[in-house]
């Protein structure tokens, strides 16, 4: 089954064209001033963002398109790739260093960050090894071990970077798909168990981790130094009251808030839009998740039901861990908002794994 474009769920689908717009605003009004100050340009970065949206919708239509099986079947194929891309991000001349991390590669005026691609690659291989498995997935030998291997290896490719957001992000989505999959809750926990003081051991073996850590369990400790970022995303929630400054008008963005067109985005929200405007936003994000494990509930097979809920979990997981991070409930962590933050690998992924979402609707019987 292929090339139709067909969209049998119009309210996830509609969500997530609002979504996009909406982030073409929030990027040109976060970003403006930067880019002006950076490029002499102010629409430099919402150019930027314009392409990466069309490329996105161009990349969701060819999944929605596609037979969602023929991805599945490639799985292997592209684990394997993704593998290789991590690989190559610790290559001198290959990998580029942004921010004090190497997570990028860097060909021919091109930037590409592999952890975005490494996630949903992920999520595929996953939709296909665990069918195969059929019962086998509840022995912790033949189930759960190979898995957690697939999912330790490029979570310690990820760390190399050093990427601990992603790397966490990743190992849960797995976690998520091998409980689904009919994985036994008992093993699942036991490793939760067993990586809970890993993580701790790694966020405490890193001076900026802990640092970040100490500043999420007291923001006012040090609010000129460590938790100056995250005590100006408070700033910029409290000035915007219920209904906000005014598109344009909020005042974080005048050099005040660190990474305010990309991982704070949403301060920008609601210090120019309020309260309301941020529980509209959460509201949208937690509706396109239900619309995502409903489809994968009326998947017509076991694949397309964990395909489905792997990426569903996916969106899901990081709008919620962006948000956490920006109003204070979580440490700080790379993180963007998808759909909203200004990035290309991380938006045309998400996507991507929209457009896997609407695959299996499409061949689902109900239409919506």
């Amino acid at each position: 089954m292929t090339g139709k474009f067909v969209i049998n769920d119009r309210l996830f689908f509609a969500i997530v064209v609002a979504l996009s717009l909406f982030g073409l605003v929030m990027v040109y009004s976060a970003s403006s001033i930067i880019s002006f100050d950076k490029y002499q340009d102010s629409w430099f970065y919402f150019r930027r963002q314009l392409a990466f949206v069309v490329a996105g919708f161009f990349c969701m239509g060819v999944a929605v398109a596609t037979d969602y099986h023929r991805w599945i079947r490639s799985g292997g194929y592209l684990l394997g790739f993704a593998i290789l891309s991590l690989v190559l991000v610790q290559v001198p001349g290959i990998g580029m260093k942004v921010g004090g991390a190497t997570r990028w590669i860097g060909l021919a005026g091109f930037r590409f960050q592999p952890a975005e691609f490494a996630k949903l690659a992920c999520i595929i291989y996953m939709a296909w090894a665990l069918v195969r498995k059929g019962d086998n997935v509840k022995s912790f030998a033949y189930g759960l071990l190979p898995m957690g291997i697939v999912a330790g290896v490029l979570a310690g490719l990820l760390m190399m970077q050093p990427d601990f957001g992603n790397a966490v992000v990743l190992v849960t989505i797995c976690g998520v798909m091998i409980f689904l999959a009919g994985g036994r809750i008992a093993y699942l926990i036991g490793s939760v168990l067993v990586l809970a003081p890993v993580a701790l051991s790694l966020v405490m073996g890193a001076s900026y981790r802990k640092r970040r850590l100490l500043a999420f369990l007291d923001p006012w400790a040090d609010p000129q130094n460590t938790s100056y970022q995250i005590v100006q995303s408070f700033t910029a929630f409290f000035s915007g009251g219920a209904w906000g400054q005014g598109l344009g008008n909020g005042q974080e963005k005048l050099h005040y808030l660190p990474e305010v067109h990309t991982d704070f985005i949403a301060a920008v929200v609601g210090e120019e839009l309020g309260f309301f405007a941020v529980t509209l936003l959460i509201g949208a994000f937690f509706v396109l998740t239900l619309r995502g494990y409903r489809v994968a509930l009326k998947a017509p097979d076991r694949s397309g039901y964990l395909l489905a809920a792997g990426c569903t979990t996916l969106i899901g997981l990081q709008a919620s861990l962006n948000l956490g991070v920006v109003m204070g409930l979580l440490p700080t962590k790379g993180l963007p908002l998808p759909f909203i933050s200004h990035g290309g690998s991380s938006l045309i992924m998400t996507f991507f794994a929209c457009g896997l979402i609407l695959a299996v609707a499409r061949q689902s019987k109900e239409v919506s």
